[in-house]
């Protein structure tokens, strides 16, 4: 199922003003004096900077764990829309933008079950509505790649898992994760979205060559099925939450490595499509974190 990206009403902006402002009220007791120029200072920056500006506020007071548990979640909510908004309007933001909004994504969702209240996720695990997409068309193709890649390993996953035989090696948690992932077809789902989602970026790509293999390494899924070490960070957890990662990195890199001129001109042609591919890559993230993967800076963002 897509959800396209919905701009938060300005009431529901005022009312997260208003309880950061009370928040902290209550801690000291004063407000805060005016900072000559400030006003004047925020009406010189440009679009990007401004959304820069707020998605960062949101995502600051979303990871202070001083701050009220309910105040986090509302402002994560906000966060999660603000950064897609960022990875549209600073090209050169895109891929941390992207990443950054997946995180906010996932502690609202977990927020919101702790506090009982419905969340709509912001998921796109399909292009089908884009039609083009002013990206280069080895850069799609690249990426479309990465979606053939963890469809494979999904795929092969989804095998192992379904004849798995804990070993002396495997923990109770390890078995009731794979019996999860086994019982609901998770993994094959996974599979069949990934390569729909290559298929089309493909043929979005203009003609450019079809570099998919669809048959890849399968080292690490055969030794290692239900735990790994994640080559790009070092970090041991579940090899699926490994595999949707890898993809979302891999895409977001090689976005990264096109000239800001590029994104910019998808931006101003098509944007929406390119609104749509951020949330495709950024649900393969929040995938990744429901599935195991650390959603903290450390793990995400370099140092």
């Amino acid at each position: 199922m897509q959800t396209r990206h919905r701009f938060l009403s300005v009431c529901a902006r005022t009312v997260a003003v208003a309880l950061t402002t009370l928040a902290f009220v209550g801690v000291t007791a004063c407000s805060a004096p005016r900072i000559a120029g400030r006003a004047e200072q925020e009406q010189e920056l440009g679009t990007c900077e401004r959304f820069l500006e707020t998605a960062q506020s949101y995502s600051n007071t979303m990871g202070d764990a001083n701050i009220p548990l309910y105040l986090r979640y509302f402002t994560a909510s906000l966060a999660q829309h603000d950064w897609l908004n960022v990875a549209l309007q600073c090209p050169s933001q895109f891929g941390d933008a992207t990443m950054r909004s997946a995180q906010a994504q996932h502690f609202t969702r977990l927020a919101a079950n702790h506090f009982g209240f419905a969340y709509a996720p912001l998921t796109v695990t399909k292009l089908d509505t884009v039609d083009s997409l002013d990206l280069p068309g080895e850069a799609l193709a690249t990426i479309a790649l990465a979606e053939d890649r963890a469809g494979f390993a999904a795929e092969v996953l989804a095998g192992r898992y379904d004849s798995f035989t804990p070993t002396s090696a495997n923990t109770s948690s390890d078995a009731e994760f794979v019996r999860r992932l086994a019982s609901n077809a998770t993994l094959l789902t996974m599979s069949d979205n990934h390569k729909e989602a290559a298929a089309r970026l493909t043929m979005l790509s203009k003609g450019a060559q079809d570099i998919r293999r669809k048959v890849y390494d399968t080292r690490m899924l055969t030794t290692s099925e239900v735990n790994a070490t994640d080559p790009a960070t070092g970090l041991r957890t579940r090899t699926p939450a490994i595999v949707e990662m890898d993809c979302a990195r891999e895409q977001l890199q090689h976005i990264d490595d096109l000239p800001a001129s590029d994104i910019a001109t998808a931006q101003s042609q098509s944007s929406d499509a390119l609104l749509q591919l951020s949330l495709l890559i950024a649900t393969h993230a929040v995938t990744a974190f429901g599935l195991g993967y650390p959603s903290a800076d450390y793990a995400l963002f370099a140092s």
